[in-house]
């Protein structure tokens, strides 16, 4: 047998949660990064990562390379000069 107020109490537990997520996705500000050039779309400007950072966070940047990444390119290297 089916609980009639148990069943509305859930439904309205998951209409509230839903309605939460939409809220806060329209209160959450989307930042846009380009597929193919890394630059990141914020106010109607477009700039690089660095740049973007800097501006917004006030946190300097440096370059690096991730170790499987650097792995690859020593790989890559060696193959090419061989």
């Amino acid at each position: 047998m089916i609980d009639r107020k148990r069943t509305q109490r859930i439904l309205r537990y998951e209409t509230a949660g839903f309605l939460l997520l939409i809220a806060l996705s329209w209160l959450n500000e989307l930042v846009r990064l380009c597929a193919w050039c890394r630059k990141i779309g914020h106010e109607d400007t477009w700039s690089t990562v660095e740049d973007y950072f800097a501006r917004g966070f006030a946190i300097k940047t440096s370059h690096g390379m991730w170790p499987e990444c650097q792995a690859m390119w020593a790989e890559e290297t060696k193959r090419r000069a061989a």
